[in-house]
């Protein structure tokens, strides 16, 4: 009878504890639950920036902090740091090809430029390079002070035989190369295939990085887009014929001048949006810094819909926020600061902000770690992207804690974290895979996997924890 009550008791225990254990995962679902249902709600409607609702989730989010006991970032008496940057601009002026036998002037009325240039001023020769760049033509100085035309050959889109596999493995047209050159433009045009979509496609294969403008500022190759028929108004038929049959029989002609000048006078008008950055620090007591990124912005409404951003990335911030409760109590050696981007949507505007008005040196930051699209996780696979200085450092911040959960390298995902890889500063992002309701009204909280997320929370801040070690300083 006495075994049968000490039986009893120990089950009694037992079912507390786990009752205990259970009540807390279910309190970390439920909490997470309550920042996406709020995130997603109709009256957010989408988290556009510089909107009503962009604001509603600053002060939402900001209040989250506080409740954590965050303070507020460096030199600033609020959880805001606020920014600006460029949603959409457009330019105004002129382009012209003048004739240098007869004078004669084309004006192109439909043009584009690269949104980089505050004003786009050109006056310069014009020569014709196909899809393609011969390392010749780099190094020996004839591209200096002309504009380079790109334009794909018929054969590159009819053709699926080995001609075409033989354009494919050219090399890229590297706009990095070209600018040594001296060339002072890059032409291409933006019709030549069915769709805008495809022509995209087609640039982003044939020009690496085609985005360079955006981390190198001293990039003065300006990008300029014409209409296809504008171009054969200044290269003749039998010319591009020429170059044709030329790619047809696997032979890669340099440059062709033509007998042309462009002129460009153009300034841009901008449509410039203002949003913030939330940050809020746990103090530790190094010099070191571990910064928790997730962004809470999303693409707001399109055609009068709304898109949630259930996943993306409401999932990250309410994963961010549980981080913060998770370890409100706990010593951490390192300083961690938690960030809830603004913009990323809009180029990643705000975590360039955040790193360029950083109140500490960029060696300071040991680790950055992002949080994008954590609500979809399926089976036990959750995916992660390193990028560090050296081996050392992977080793020191490469998660390798036991967990139920299946950690899978991947090349990662374009969001907060590209700043901080281009900076060489060592980055970890953290995502669940890549859903097909992305950036679509599909996209919403009742499709976020909590439980999921709960054993990610859990991982993470022992992991969190762990990396935050004095051990690691050394």
């Amino acid at each position: 009878m006495m075994i049968m009550k000490k039986l009893v008791r120990s089950h009694v225990i037992l079912s507390f504890l786990l009752a205990i254990l259970l009540s807390g995962e279910v309190y970390a679902q439920s909490s997470m639950k309550e920042v996406v249902r709020y995130l997603t709600s109709e009256q957010m409607a989408g988290r556009f920036p510089g909107t009503i609702e962009d604001s509603l989730a600053q002060c939402y989010i900001s209040e989250q902090f506080s409740l954590n006991n965050l303070e507020h970032h460096k030199g600033s008496d609020s959880y805001l740091q606020p920014f600006e940057y460029t949603y959409s601009s457009f330019y105004e002026g002129v382009l012209r090809f003048i004739n240098l036998r007869d004078s004669s002037i084309h004006t192109v009325t439909n043009f584009g430029l690269s949104n980089h240039y505050q004003t786009a001023i050109v006056k310069a020769k014009c020569s014709f390079i196909g899809y393609c760049l011969d390392r010749g033509v780099l190094a020996d100085g004839s591209l200096r002070d002309k504009a380079v035309i790109l334009y794909p050959s018929k054969t590159f889109i009819e053709h699926t035989d080995e001609v075409s596999n033989w354009l494919k493995s050219l090399k890229k047209i590297d706009m990095l190369q070209l600018q040594p050159s001296g060339a002072t433009s890059l032409i291409y045009l933006f019709n030549e295939y069915k769709s805008h979509q495809e022509s995209r496609r087609f640039i982003r294969k044939r020009i690496a990085p085609f985005n360079s403008t955006d981390y190198n500022t001293e990039d003065k190759v300006i990008k300029i887009q014409i209409d296809t028929s504008d171009f054969f108004r200044i290269f003749s038929k039998e010319e591009y014929n020429r170059y044709n049959n030329a790619v047809a029989s696997k032979q890669i002609i340099p440059q062709i001048p033509l007998d042309y000048d462009i002129e460009i006078d153009a300034i841009r008008y901008s449509n410039i949006i203002q949003t913030s950055n939330i940050v809020g620090v746990k103090r530790g007591e190094s010099d070191k810094y571990i910064i928790v990124g997730a962004h809470y912005d999303h693409i707001g409404t399109r055609k009068g819909v709304i898109h949630p951003g259930a996943n993306d990335n409401a999932s990250g911030v309410a994963m961010m926020l549980e981080l913060a409760k998770k370890l409100r109590n706990e010593d951490t050696y390192h300083n961690i600061i938690f960030v809830a981007f603004g913009a990323e949507e809009g180029k990643i505007a705000g975590s360039k902000f955040f790193l360029e008005n950083l109140p500490f040196p960029n060696e300071s930051i040991e680790l950055m770690v992002n949080l994008d699209l954590l609500g979809g996780l399926k089976g036990d696979s959750l995916y992660y992207h390193y990028s560090g200085k050296d081996k050392q450092t992977a080793v020191k911040h490469i998660p390798q804690l036991e967990s139920n959960l299946n950690l899978i390298k991947s090349k990662g995902i374009p969001s907060d974290a590209l700043p901080f890889i281009h900076a060489r500063i060592p980055t970890i992002e953290f995502y669940t895979g890549i859903p097909i309701e992305i950036h679509t009204p599909e996209d919403t909280e009742d499709k976020v996997n909590y439980e999921g997320m709960e054993s990610i929370a859990e991982y993470l801040t022992s992991w969190i924890k762990k990396i935050s070690a004095p051990l690691l300083d050394n």
